[in-house]
């Protein structure tokens, strides 16, 4: 019987290489900061790496079924605030809507553990850890920078620790966090973080920056 030319078709070829993840910041953050004209650095700019992001959502009716499965998932009842996070054993919870909240995690396995248990009734669950840049503006002078391009007030007696908001830099919608005195995370869209990284930097440069990464001890496939 003649051999059919369409065997080879069904031959296995291994990879020869496996693509690598860079993140979309590494080649400006290789750049490394400036300083102000006195010499000072005054502010570090950061890209956060290896963490993870999800979305759940109620669905309407559901309510209880949520917030059950949200409670037993992470051991706290999840808030209600729509203005302060809520801190979890391995991460942070944000309520950015009525019914809807950001899990921000270093354990994928918990995130994805907790959305089984919404079941049919409960709610969804969304990853949203590859749609998102970390960034963190860390220094005395870190609410300066940021006045220069978001409308919000960031005097500590109205925006605190644990406070967020979802808000708006350089035209461009992000989520912003204060997760310290003088430090605040801010969740970049993807597609615009180098020009969103590149606004930062250029506020920061009259007082000096640094820039680093900072890797979280993340489990599982994390953004970068």
């Amino acid at each position: 019987m003649r051999e059919s030319s369409h065997q080879s078709l069904l031959m296995r070829v291994e990879p020869a290489y496996m693509l690598k993840r860079h993140s979309s910041l590494e080649s400006l953050i290789s750049h490394g900061g400036r300083d102000s004209a006195t010499g000072a650095r005054a502010v570090q700019i950061t890209q956060v790496q290896n963490w993870h992001l999800g979305l759940f959502a109620a669905y309407p009716g559901g309510g209880l079924d949520y917030e059950a499965a949200l409670t037993q998932g992470f051991g706290v009842e999840p808030t209600r605030s729509p203005h302060i996070s809520q801190e979890l054993t391995t991460g942070t919870m944000l309520c950015v809507a009525p019914g809807q909240h950001w899990v921000i995690s270093q354990t994928a396995d918990l995130l994805e553990k907790t959305a089984q248990g919404l079941g049919s009734t409960g709610g969804t669950y969304t990853s949203l850890s590859h749609s998102r840049v970390r960034v963190a503006i860390i220094g005395p002078q870190a609410t300066r920078v940021l006045d220069r391009g978001i409308s919000l007030d960031l005097h500590p007696e109205a925006f605190g620790v644990g406070h967020f908001a979802q808000t708006a830099l350089h035209h461009c919608g992000i989520v912003l966090h204060r997760t310290g005195e003088h430090r605040y995370e801010l969740y970049l869209p993807r597609t615009y973080a180098v020009s969103l990284w590149e606004w930062l930097v250029d506020a920061a440069w009259p007082l000096g920056y640094d820039t680093a990464i900072e890797a979280l001890g993340a489990v599982g496939n994390s953004p970068s």
